[in-house]
């Protein structure tokens, strides 16, 4: 019987996990060197009845994964007690009950670099490769004594999501085709991070329409996984806000955000990464405080949150919805002013840019190749 090609294994909770990955599966969709997989990793098997559904329907893979555009075969039902071995297993979650217990390799690729420092914690050293964004995401693990300098499992390899905001291949004019907005006119996207507190909830449908309050695009890009209060419903923010959108508002329909920060010119923010990667750009960014928010992640156990290195001064903050259209006039009139602190911040946070999917997609196809049969190996294929 004809052997199969070494598997790689991308699982995604969320539709945000394949965006980091989605270039690297393009690289990668039609090298029939490998077993390229993709998964929510949420099914469940079960004799004779065999592979069982999610409960939840947003964690069965073809609507997960739809607005990917994946080849159909490279869907693939797994879960944390799936005995069958992969060679490679590629996740930017955390999530212990997405993860095969036979995979050859581990790789934890993050989700992304904001000064709450999540992903600066000891679990992570479960996988057996840590692909870090940059040298700052690193330097934080020596610093906390999460690792060695020499570590087997440090990768310095950048983030592949973040290739478009330098090498040309989005154009801004298409984005905002696509939305129905005029390219001619500056743009302003706002991002609120998905934790409680965050810059939506403290300014709220005030702060939705000081955001337009000017001759500009706007496009609220609404969290792919928020963190709601108790009765609240992704569904009634997303109406606020549809209900605050003036003429030139729109949402963001998909859950990927590299190609609305090549869209932007300005962009609005708290605590989410994404400030970090529109860096990037260059071009201005404007935090709305979030008191609540910072006071909680302060006070969990284990906090690496970081305000000192770079926290918000590649950028203006400001309190209140009448501060927030005056910033936004600024900071399209003077796109150059902390210019510098922006580009101190994107060469600090991120390795190589433009490069980091290429890197990444050859990396996992020596480390599919490379990996070992097990002795006796069988399993459902």
């Amino acid at each position: 019987m004809a052997a199969f090609p070494p598997s790689i294994l991308f699982c995604g909770k969320h539709r945000v996990n394949f965006a980091m990955f989605h270039s690297v599966y393009e690289r990668l969709r039609h090298d029939n060197s490998i077993r390229l997989l993709v998964s929510s990793g949420r099914y469940r098997w079960r004799p004779i009845l065999g592979w069982i559904r999610p409960e939840d329907p947003s964690l069965v893979n073809e609507p997960l994964f739809k607005e990917f555009n994946l080849d159909p075969k490279h869907l693939h039902k797994t879960s944390n007690r799936d005995k069958y071995p992969y060679e490679v297993y590629v996740t930017s979650n955390l999530d212990r009950k997405m993860l095969p217990p036979n995979s050859h390799t581990t790789v934890q690729i993050f989700h992304g670099v904001s000064f709450r420092n999540f992903a600066v914690n000891e679990k992570y050293l479960r996988f057996d490769k840590l692909f870090f964004p940059g040298k700052y995401h690193l330097e934080k693990y020596i610093e906390r004594g999460i690792l060695k300098p020499d570590d087997v499992r440090i990768e310095l390899m950048g983030l592949p999501k973040l290739d478009c905001l330098v090498d040309d291949s989005i154009k801004r004019e298409d984005v905002l085709k696509r939305l129905g907005l005029d390219p001619a006119l500056p743009t302003v996207l706002w991002c609120p991070t998905g934790a409680e507190h965050n810059s939506l909830d403290r300014l709220g449908p005030a702060g939705v329409k000081a955001a337009q309050n000017g001759e500009w695009n706007f496009i609220m890009k609404l969290h792919d996984h928020p963190h709601l209060p108790t009765g609240v419903k992704p569904e009634h923010v997303e109406k606020m806000v549809r209900d605050a959108l003036g003429p030139r508002g729109r949402i963001a329909p998909e859950s990927n955000v590299a190609p609305l920060l090549v869209a932007a010119d300005l962009l609005i923010s708290d605590a989410s990464s994404v400030a970090n990667e529109f860096c990037l750009r260059d071009r201005p960014i404007v935090f709305v405080d979030v008191p609540d928010l910072l006071q909680a992640r302060a006070a969990m156990p284990g906090c690496a949150m970081d305000l000192e290195t770079h926290g918000r001064n590649m950028g203006q903050v400001v309190n209140s919805a009448d501060e927030l259209t005056e910033a936004i006039k600024a900071g399209l009139a003077n796109p150059t002013e902390r210019s510098e602190a922006r580009r101190a911040v994107a060469t600090h946070l991120f390795h190589e840019p433009g490069t980091a999917g290429a890197r990444m997609a050859a990396k996992l196809v020596e480390m599919a190749k490379a990996s070992q049969p097990r002795p006796g190996e069988a399993g459902r294929r």
